[in-house]
């Protein structure tokens, strides 16, 4: 039996939003929301899954029209790894992009409405103008101003009677608005920024649907005149301190033109306008320590010396860092920054921990150790950085060689090189007492010895992970699971190891007559039309069903699938009762309070929880029949 009169034939680049409002106004509903309640079994399924290919309302025009089905499935947003995430990604147009941008708010094109139906990109939240016409698009009424839910609007019309049909075109582009006032202390600055470039980055994705040039990137100018009033008004604050905030700027281009403008700009006045002016700028961790050029432990001092005052903003939880003189401070902090620094004292030149770790081929940790050691003559501390002479360094180097230079030359681990060199009696000079110790050798010795002796070349295992990979692909695809799933499954459930492509015909039989009998969370939502809420309060909570969980993966037996099957099918929960009647679920509580709805056996949660169950066959769930089993009607007139 049709469940539909009439079901449109899809446009060309047509979206699946304007699809369904077409066809609910076809058949005589209110809303895609009405149509859903009344034609599937399941009631009314959440607005998230309704646009994607494993929805149910996508399931049911294939079934009724199978000659459309393939232009059903252009239409449709597939899902091509099915998750529970409101963050999986999701296919349009081709493009992936994440579930959670497709838009509620219904928000057509002036244009492309006039042509009877809106496209694809008019679901994405992150499209604020229309690609093909470059005019932005309505998110509320231009008459009563509502926002409509497009899975709650009758056709085209808003709820005050108004059609989108009769929207008058506007060719002026909606500007772009960032609401900065100053670069300081502003709450999620460098997240509004990427957030805008992430989009725009999905928006060039679509640009290959259009003859129109991409969407350009945002101007700067308002960005560099808010700079340009700040290093005037806040003129002996040092420059690293308006490039902290900018720095954590995804778009690289946008972030160099920002801090090229910084070091570029002259500034006209010399002296502050007013007293403690630096007491307004409010810089967080991160930004604190870069302004200061400092680690994390001396900004943690300041923090505690009262050096620097907290301040807390009242909208979030975000804490800023502040103080009256706070030029004077980050540029105390510099100076002594600059003046610990010391590469040259007199005619001896020093190295840093990292530089003569980069010349010893060795980590910094290592040579740490080596300069505790007294290793380095000549070395000292300073301002919390170790300096050693680079002709100390240059000797060690000349004379001695790491394991770690060898392996790099031999394009071999470490760890062969030391166990090779044992089987010779050669050990390191420095006996490994404690951890982080370099094993070094003698240079001139370790040359010798490999002249006469070659390094073997790394055994080649006859099993690899490519091949185990391969194996696992082409077994995920016939299983109809994931590479994950799978490897996880075997893992966990049958606690087999690699390689996995030695199984043997047995252990392969094995994990198919499992697979056979198993069904994903997934499938079955895709098989029974669900959700994923449904199966946990309804069947999962009350131990209807048994679950099985290997790895990240849930997994149903198919006899409980049965179950569940003939169970919904027998069983309207008290909510899927209230859509099929369009009622509340007060009303349903109280009609069967009145004995006006029957109940069947109820199912109890774990907790005790009393679970309603009401028997799906019987007439006064017609909606013909609800005015005559309305809350107000005495039990004894019901037949």
């Amino acid at each position: 039996m049709n469940r539909f009169l009439f079901i449109p034939h899809p446009m060309p680049l047509e979206s699946p939003t304007s699809l369904l409002i077409r066809a609910a106004k076809k058949n005589g509903f209110l809303s895609v929301r009405h149509m859903s309640i009344n034609v599937l079994e399941t009631g009314a399924t959440r607005w998230l899954n309704l646009r994607l290919q494993s929805g149910p309302l996508f399931r049911l025009l294939c079934t009724e029209t199978p000659d459309l089905a393939e232009d059903f499935r252009k239409i449709f947003f597939d899902q091509p790894r099915q998750s529970f995430s409101r963050s999986t990604a999701i296919l349009v147009d081709g493009n992936e992009v994440p579930k959670n941008s497709l838009a509620t708010i219904f928000r057509p094109c002036p244009q492309c409405i006039k042509e009877g139906y809106t496209r694809s990109p008019q679901d994405l939240i992150f499209f604020e103008n229309c690609p093909y016409h470059n005019i932005p698009y309505l998110t509320q009424c231009p008459i009563c101003s509502a926002r409509n839910h497009w899975y709650e609007i009758n056709g085209f019309t808003c709820r005050c009677g108004f059609n989108f049909k009769d929207s008058v075109d506007n060719t002026t582009t909606k500007p772009l608005f960032f609401p900065l006032t100053s670069s300081f202390g502003q709450n999620n600055v460098t997240k509004c920024f990427n957030k805008h470039f992430d989009d725009h980055i999905l928006r060039c994705s679509f640009s290959n649907c259009t003859d129109h040039p991409t969407l350009a990137l945002p101007a700067i100018h308002s960005i560099e005149n808010l700079i340009k009033e700040e290093l005037n008004t806040y003129c002996k604050l040092p420059l690293s301190a308006f490039e902290a905030p900018w720095r954590r700027l995804r778009e690289e281009k946008l972030r160099s033109e920002i801090l090229k403008y910084v070091h570029q700009f002259k500034r006209n006045v010399v002296e502050c306008q007013t007293a403690n002016c630096c007491s307004t700028v409010r810089l967080n961790f991160t930004e604190l320590r870069y302004a200061c050029h400092t680690g994390r432990a001396r900004v943690r001092q300041m923090i505690q010396d009262g050096i620097v005052e907290t301040n807390t903003t009242p909208s979030s939880s975000q804490i800023y860092y502040s103080s009256p003189n706070l030029c004077a401070i980050i540029q105390g902090e510099l100076t002594k920054k600059t003046e610990s620094n010391v590469a040259k004292i007199g005619e001896t030149i020093y190295l840093n921990a990292t530089q003569t770790a980069e010349i010893l081929r060795t980590t910094k940790t290592s040579v740490l150790k080596l300069f505790n050691m007294g290793f380095f003559e000549g070395s000292f501390i300073s301002y919390r950085t170790y300096y050693m002479p680079k002709s100390s360094v240059e000797n060690i180097h000349s004379n001695y060689i790491t394991a770690n230079e060898i392996a790099r030359e031999y394009s071999i681990s470490s760890k062969t090189i030391t166990n090779f060199l044992k089987k010779l009696d050669i050990y390191p000079i420095l006996e490994s007492l404690t951890h982080w110790i370099p094993s070094l050798y003698f240079r001139s010795e370790i040359y010798e010895i490999l002249t006469h002796h070659p390094i073997p070349t790394p055994r080649t295992y006859s099993y690899g992970r490519p091949v185990d990979e391969e194996w696992l692909s082409k077994k995920s695809e016939s299983l109809s699971l994931d590479f994950r799933t799978l490897k996880d499954l075997i893992r966990n459930r049958f606690k087999w190891r690699p390689p996995y492509f030695r199984l043997s015909e047995n252990q392969i039989s094995l994990i198919d007559t499992w697979r056979s009998c198993h069904h994903s969370y997934a499938e079955v939502i895709g098989e029974l039309g669900i959700t994923y809420e449904i199966i946990g309060s309804r069947f999962q909570s009350t131990n209807y069903i048994n679950t099985e969980t290997w790895g990240l993966t849930n997994y149903i037996h198919s006899d409980d699938v049965a179950r569940m099957k003939d169970h919904l099918f027998r069983y309207y929960s008290v909510k899927q009762a209230a859509d099929a009647l369009t009622v509340t679920s007060k009303t349903i509580y109280l009609l069967i309070e009145k004995r006006a709805l029957k109940t069947g056996t109820p199912l109890f949660t774990r907790s005790g929880q009393k679970l309603i169950m009401i028997l799906k066959n019987q007439k006064a769930l017609s909606p013909c029949s609800l005015a005559l089993i309305s809350p107000n009607t005495p039990p004894n007139s019901v037949k």
